[in-house]
């Protein structure tokens, strides 16, 4: 698997993931393939890979705060 797939493969098996036990470290590899996949655009100066990861990072963030509010038994209000 190439590197440029890498980090879509793991942020759509985090978002897939139905286990609650599981989920969170889906999301933290995600992260971690994201961030690496975004120094990467920095290095090679691709701005619209570097769009598209960047948002991809901000809506698994908002994924995270949703399942660690589901664990602690916080709802968040929009």
């Amino acid at each position: 698997m190439s590197d440029d797939t890498r980090w879509f493969s793991q942020y759509r098996a985090a978002l897939d993931e139905s286990d609650p036990g599981k989920r969170l470290t889906r999301i933290e590899e995600a992260e971690r393939a994201l961030k690496q996949a975004l120094r990467r655009t920095v290095e090679n100066v691709d701005s619209d890979q570097r769009r598209t990861i960047s948002e991809a990072l901000h809506h698994l963030t908002l994924v995270r705060k949703d399942v660690e509010e589901e664990q602690t038994g916080r709802v968040r209000k929009n």
